[in-house]
């Protein structure tokens, strides 16, 4: 627990800056909890990647919030955030679709990339 508190005190006082937190905590709040759904992980690893994740995930709205008040002139702040959050709830049904649209088109490859991973790991348990 301990661990955890640190993390935002170390942001907070400066010694841990926002190009390496940023990115920590995009990698760890998606690819990672995809990664482990598509390797088809036991629900011991699942769990506490998921925690991991959401914790991750919690680091980047105050550290964005941060930087819209930092980059933007203090007379268009208001409007300025309004737009970016607007911009941001009607664009998200768009990466649903998105998905689909990637699904569909990569779809043929996906299934013989993973039907390639699946004989390999049987291959590779068998030896």
């Amino acid at each position: 627990m301990l661990a955890i508190a640190v993390i935002p005190v170390l942001f907070w006082v400066g010694l841990l800056p926002i190009w390496v937190l940023m990115p920590a905590g995009f990698i760890c709040a998606g690819p990672v909890a995809h990664v482990t759904l598509a390797l088809n992980a036991p629900l011991e690893v699942i769990i506490p990647i998921f925690l991991l994740s959401g914790f991750a995930a919690g680091f980047l709205n105050p550290i964005i919030g941060a930087i819209l008040f930092e980059r933007i002139a203090p007379a268009m702040v208001g409007r300025v955030i309004a737009l970016v959050g607007a911009l941001a709830w009607v664009l998200m049904p768009f990466g649903g679709l998105y998905g689909g649209v990637l699904v569909e088109w990569a779809g043929f490859i996906l299934r013989w990339a993973s039907r390639a991973r699946s004989i390999w790991w049987r291959r590779c348990r068998q030896h």
